[in-house]
């Protein structure tokens, strides 16, 4: 599978204890962003925030301080900030499932954007709309918006040193949306791009994941000393530079390669060496890709002992995985019914507006 490399940008900030019911002081929290002087400081405040609200789980407050943010700025007629605050609404609808209303916030930050004339935000803004998209399984138009924030970037006059960063997730979703369409020869194109753009910034981890795309290319396309050449490449960065996670998943990819190319055994090792960076306790995918690639390794193997030991493991870890999935979208669809509403309220507020005038 082609990856899409997920990036968060993370700032560790004091702890902040936040419960919705205390709106007083969320709106501390809003007004120790306003404080501050100068945009780059506001919107460094604010991704801490959001950070500490993600962590904690604080969906509803997250909600609201967004919410009050975007209000205060407009009040205050502070654009970028109030197109920080969209994108961070955006997001917080996709993860919610809600891609209608993401599509809309982002829309928004690109009207702000392209009033300040600012092409790197405007970039940033049709970069989160092609995500929307994205996930929303609509790639052409992902396609649209991903070149679209390509092209906003080209025009951006004066470049931060770690500007390219962004200019190189774009590439990388490109080649991903080509290749996940078999169009290898474009994927693989902006896969070069990407893979210059972060050699040059030494970003390790990010090379890996795109090692892991080019052996995948070389995969499908039935060339398989490359593939495998390129798997090994990918391992040897993540066994380095990346977490727990991302050693599993190299150790999965190359155990999948090999069972593929009906060498069980060294399938079963490549599995049994990415097993020792996984918690056996915690049901993740990583975990249940293990327990079916080693159902797949015995049952090759004829060795039905060990393939109806793993399939039960197999089993119980995607059972239980499913159950908390469902239970998540519970939540989700709740959230989404609840910002649904929100949403509604302002539309007739709006309205109401209108008529008065």
């Amino acid at each position: 599978m082609f990856k899409k490399h997920a990036y968060y940008f993370l700032f560790f900030f004091s702890t902040v204890s936040i419960s919705f019911a205390q709106d007083e002081k969320i709106i501390g929290l809003s007004n120790s962003v306003f404080s501050l002087k100068t945009f780059e400081k506001q919107q460094d405040r604010h991704l801490a925030i959001i950070d500490s609200f993600y962590n904690q789980n604080s969906f509803k407050a997250q909600f609201n301080y967004i919410n009050i943010i975007i209000e205060g700025s407009r009040l205050r007629n502070i654009k970028k900030l109030e197109a920080a605050a969209e994108i961070s609404k955006g997001n917080f609808y996709i993860g919610t499932g809600n891609y209608f209303n993401s599509i809309e916030s982002f829309n928004r930050t690109a009207v702000i954007f392209e009033r300040l004339n600012d092409y790197s935000g405007l970039s940033t803004a049709h970069a989160n709309l092609g995500n929307a998209y994205f996930y929303n399984g609509d790639l052409n138009k992902a396609l649209f918006y991903y070149n679209l924030a390509v092209s906003d970037y080209k025009k951006i006059k004066k470049l931060k040193p770690d500007s390219e960063i962004k200019l190189a997730n774009s590439y990388n979703s490109l080649g991903t949306i080509y290749c996940s369409q078999r169009d290898f020869v474009y994927g693989k194109t902006y896969f070069d791009l990407a893979y210059a753009i972060w050699a040059k910034h030494n970003d390790s981890l990010s090379l890996a994941y795109i090692l892991n795309n080019y052996a995948n290319i070389f995969f499908e396309t039935k060339k398989m000393d490359s593939a495998l050449y390129y798997f090994n490449k990918a391992l040897e960065l993540k066994l380095i530079h990346g977490n727990n996670f991302d050693k599993a998943d190299a150790y999965n990819n190359l155990a999948d390669y090999y069972m593929k190319n009906k060498n069980p055994v060294l399938g079963i090792e490549k599995v049994k060496m990415g097993f020792k960076y996984l918690d056996t306790t915690n049901y993740s995918r990583q975990l249940i890709t293990c327990y079916g690639s080693l159902t797949e390794g015995y049952h090759a193997l004829k060795d039905y002992k060990n393939e109806l030991k793993y399939y039960k493991l197999f089993k119980l870890s995607s059972d239980s995985l499913s159950s908390r999935a469902q239970q998540t979208q519970i939540t989700r669809l709740e959230l989404t019914h609840e910002f649904d509403r929100i949403h509604l309220s302002d539309s007739i507020k709006a309205m109401e507006e209108i008529k008065l005038k």
